[in-house]
């Protein structure tokens, strides 16, 4: 469960295209969350893509940082998400994007995600 294998990454051009025309989205503290209901296929309920824009951290260092934080944090809290949407048979893909211009260390990283992840499933269910 505590693992992040390449079959969770998000990374089909068409999906992420179509996260960014039909995606619902909202922003919660630094980082915009995008998701989209998908039929991808795949055993996976989720598969999630981390970006960090050049605009605004300027060091490729620095935001291969951040994005290593933001997947370690993920990957040890996604049960909170991965356990509801795989007894709802659903799957969705999901995009984080990083807007601060600091680097956050890991433990506010963590706790922004332990926020966001219930918030992604009250989303969801406004929706569906």
């Amino acid at each position: 469960m505590f693992s992040f294998k390449k079959e969770e990454r998000l990374s089909s051009k068409k999906t992420i295209d179509s996260l960014f025309k039909k995606g619902c989205s909202f922003t919660e503290s630094r980082f915009r969350i995008i998701w989209v209901k998908t039929d991808s296929g795949s055993e996976n309920p989720i598969q999630i893509c981390i970006s960090v824009p050049k605009k605004n951290i300027k060091l490729a260092v620095n935001r291969n940082l951040i994005k290593r934080r933001t997947k370690e944090a993920y990957r040890l809290n996604k049960s909170i998400i991965f356990d509801y949407f795989t007894k709802k048979n659903t799957q969705l893909a999901i995009m984080l994007i990083y807007q601060s211009n600091k680097i956050l260390d890991y433990n506010d990283i963590k706790n922004k995600i332990i926020v966001i992840l219930p918030r992604l499933i009250k989303e969801y269910e406004k929706r569906n």
